[in-house]
């Protein structure tokens, strides 16, 4: 609610001032708190501190009154003054009249001597009630027959027998100042909003931050600043850094010298009590704008933090970076695809997520399986704990044991001093994704198997048992069955690892995922290089769903990168997805040409049509719960046609 204090300088003007606050707060649709006191004509105008947002005042009053409080003068239009003038004229039959008041109040009142043919108007300006005496003797001295004034005009011209009128402010002019109160306040409010949001936002930072002008008196400080210069000195609060500003800063970092200083001060060791701080000061110079305006603005900006906290931090940050790669940074959410097969498996593996149990996950190279592995970490109760991940095929059998089990000082040549954690212990509490873990050596089989059935670990050279507990997602493109089969996989390590099977479809059965992929991959492009590529014709996303993609998601997205270097067009034709593809997309297009029989091209729009067609039946069945009829029904079609249908599909 806007607080606005009105001091009227006569009674007879109240009810207009009580008018202009009621028409206002219905117009403006604001709540205001108002309050009207009558100006004495003599002596100081006395107003409490907090009493109000802003005070409307007028004439000598103004320059009586005693407070901090904002301002806004109650002026006189020329509508005012006319009124003023003919009604002398018509009580005194004056013809040589006198405005005398403060400079703001009887501006402009000399003009009306251009528009009175047989009147004389002219202006007396008095900075204060003390000279109105001299004025009026002066004036009288000069002819003049009447003046036109405040209040405290009328009881002095009274005392010398002149005749007076009182200039009134009209209810045009009483409006005029009460909004302009009313916008001042709400401005002066958001201004002292955006103040204290600054301040706050300074003391919220961890480090010292000090501004002052160019004598290097302080403008502004945050806690920090107060509260360590301020202990160092004796002189600063824990509550507040109010009690720097206006002080000098040399009083705080005496050994940082502001005088005549043009270069900037980087990392400056300086010692204040018994702390040491690392100190930069930078000249501020330039214009910045305050609450939209413009002012010149120069000083200094200084900034600084203790030497221990900084210590502190760096050591956070190494332990930090030595943890780099141990968390999982993709969600479900980020799974791009909306086919029927693709939003099934989501949904298996969300279920597989509310589990502890291994999870087994496999799919062809390049078909998200450390996506899917992240995502169920992320989505499972071990979401804020490591998620660890290591590729079984990548390393040699001797470093992968070493880099699972970890091993103690000393264990072999070249080990690290104090010796090494494992991935097994890192990983505590967390996820271990083992990638292509049908590559594993024998005899690491082995001793994963004892590490998922007994939960603890002993490192390579030690005799120490660790516990660790970690759930195991395993990923794999082989064929499991047929590694055990060949001897090549443990077949109580596979029942051990493969609790929760994932099987991921290869993208050649995922529609036109294909499709959303590429939209997906081309504008990550755009956003990268600024390529002109932005669309694909129907032609061309037909010979895109007709190829096999044996590469998977992994080669889409290189197709997709590459395509974007090509293509110098915004839309993409059939012509440019062969030029990107190769031979094998060359073949796709064989045959179809912009001035020859497209009977070669045929192939691969039917192949289209086809997919298209199973990935319809694959959502009619999901629709209706599996019912052959009622799926034939919807698609109108023969149950016989459908079950044909189904059977050519696969489905």
């Amino acid at each position: 609610m806007l607080r606005i204090l009105f001091v009227i300088p006569y009674v007879e003007v109240e009810q207009q001032v009580e008018l202009a606050f009621r028409e206002i707060e219905t117009l403006k649709e604001e709540k205001i708190s108002y309050e009207i006191r009558q100006a004495e004509i003599s002596g100081e105008v006395e107003v409490e501190e907090g009493a109000a947002d802003i005070v409307i005042v007028r004439g000598f009053a103004a320059e009586r009154i005693r407070t901090s409080i904002p301002k806004i003068e109650l002026l006189v239009s020329p509508f005012d003054m006319m009124r003023a003038v003919r009604e002398c004229v018509k009580l005194y039959h004056a013809r040589k009249i006198a405005f005398v008041g403060t400079s703001s109040m009887i501006y402009g009142a000399d003009s009306l001597d251009e528009l009175m043919d047989d009147v004389q108007v002219s202006t007396f300006c008095v900075r204060s009630s003390d000279e109105l005496e001299n004025a009026i003797d002066m004036l009288q001295a000069d002819g003049v027959e009447a003046v036109i004034g405040g209040r405290t005009l009328g009881f002095v011209a009274g005392q010398r027998n002149v005749p007076y009128i009182l200039l009134r402010s009209g209810k045009e002019s009483i409006y005029q100042a009460v909004e302009e109160a009313v916008t001042a306040t709400k401005i002066s409010r958001r201004e002292k909003e955006k103040r204290e949001y600054l301040q706050a936002i300074m003391d919220y930072s961890f480090e010292g931050i000090i501004s002052t002008d160019l004598d290097g008196v302080i403008l502004s400080a945050n806690r920090y600043a107060c509260e360590h210069l301020g202990r160092e000195t004796g002189t600063g609060s824990r509550d507040t850094a109010f009690p720097m500003i206006g002080r000098r800063l040399d009083q705080f970092l005496p050994d940082l010298s502001l005088k005549d200083r043009n270069s900037d001060v980087l990392s400056k060791l300086i010692t204040v009590g018994k702390s040491r701080y690392m100190v930069n000061c930078v000249r501020l110079a330039g214009k910045f704008g305050v609450g939209g305006g413009v002012e010149a603005t120069n000083g200094f900006i200084v900034t600084f933090r203790d030497i221990e906290k900084i210590q502190e931090d760096e050591g956070r940050i190494r332990k930090q970076l030595h943890s780099k790669g141990l968390f999982a940074k993709y969600q479900f959410d980020n799974i791009i695809g909306s086919s029927v097969v693709m939003k099934k498996t989501i949904r298996i593996a969300e279920k597989y997520a509310r589990s502890e149990s291994n999870v087994f996950i496999h799919g062809e190279t390049g078909t998200g399986k450390e996506l899917f592995a992240q995502s169920i970490h992320n989505a499972s109760s071990r979401r804020n704990n490591p998620f660890v991940a290591v590729n079984c095929a990548a390393l040699p059998e001797a470093l992968l044991e070493s880099e699972l089990f970890g091993y103690v000082e000393g264990a072999f040549t070249g080990a690290v001093k104090g010796g090494r954690a494992g991935l097994f212990e890192l990983a505590h509490n967390g996820t271990l994704f083992l990638d292509e873990i049908g590559e594993m050596a024998p005899n690491l089989q082995v001793r994963l198997l004892r590490v998922i059935q007994e939960k603890e670990i002993m490192r390579l050279g030690g005799n120490q048992v660790i516990p660790v507990d970690v759930r195991i997602i395993a990923a794999s493109n082989r064929d499991m069955q047929a590694a055990v089969r060949d001897g090549l996989f443990r077949q109580d390590l596979l029942y051990r690892i493969d609790v929760l099977r994932l099987e991921l479809p290869p993208l050649r059965k995922r529609g036109r995922d294909i499709l959303e992929l590429m939209e997906y991959y081309i504008r990550y492009e755009q956003n990268r290089t600024y390529c002109t590529l932005k669309d694909l014709d129907e032609e061309a996303k037909a010979l895109m769903l007709s190829c096999p993609w044996r590469g998977n998601v992994r080669e889409l997205r290189n197709f997709c990168e590459r395509l974007c270097v090509l293509c110098e067009h915004p839309v993409a034709e059939a012509e440019d997805i062969a030029l990107a593809g190769g031979v094998q997309m060359k073949q796709g297009l064989s045959g179809t040409g912009r001035d020859g029989d497209l009977a070669g091209g045929t192939a691969y729009r039917k192949k289209n049509k086809d997919v298209e067609e199973a990935e319809r039946i694959r959502q009619a069945l999901k629709e209706h719960g599996g019912s052959k009829k009622d799926t034939a029904a919807a698609l109108n079609i023969d149950t016989s046609t459908l079950w044909r249908k189904i059977k050519k599909y696969g489905l």
